[in-house]
């Protein structure tokens, strides 16, 4: 139902199929800056609003796992990464939900990162802080979690271990 009219809503907002492709971290803001602008007059309108810059996100990681527009380093095995990410934690001794969780944050990084054009090398504390304390428009997480203390000391910690992971320096 949001689906449809929002990538099409986007897609005009930004000058056709073709220019997308050419979207970035600075054009999700410049849109969500556009979107928030809207003029809200029925509940439609601000439940399309608020799931749209997800829609549009999605779109354009799908655009990049598809080859269509530069992943900016990153390649197809990013759910494999995080799976065995959370593999490695449950065999630490992990609980299931914490494991998941990190596995989730670990999705979420790389949703974040890929947006933001960053690639794996770019990954450092600087670029940790950016993530903890940003705004998703991923859809990956609830919005108002972002401001929490302990849910950005969550989202921090397994940032770097998943790092950790990725880099090879916590595998068995």
């Amino acid at each position: 139902r949001f689906v449809r009219p929002a990538i099409n809503q986007f897609t005009s907002w930004f000058g056709g199929p073709q220019a997308v492709m050419m979207a970035d971290a600075a054009t999700l803001s410049r849109y969500r800056q556009h979107l928030y602008r809207l003029p809200i007059r029925t509940t439609f309108d601000a439940e399309y609003r608020s799931r749209s810059l997800g829609y549009v996100a999605r779109l354009l990681l799908y655009l990049q796992y598809q080859g269509l527009c530069s992943s900016h380093g990153w390649d197809g095995d990013d759910a494999d990464l995080c799976i065995r990410f959370r593999d490695a934690l449950l065999e630490k001794g992990f609980g299931h939900q914490n494991a998941n969780q990190h596995g989730l944050h670990a999705a979420h990084l790389i949703a974040w990162a890929r947006l933001q054009g960053r690639n794996r090398t770019e990954l450092n504390a600087r670029a940790i802080a950016d993530f903890v304390g940003h705004r998703c428009a991923c859809g990956l997480v609830n919005v108002g979690k972002a401001a929490i203390p302990t849910y950005q000391q969550t989202r921090r910690r397994a940032a770097v271990r998943f790092l950790r992971f990725a880099a090879g320096g916590d595998r068995k």
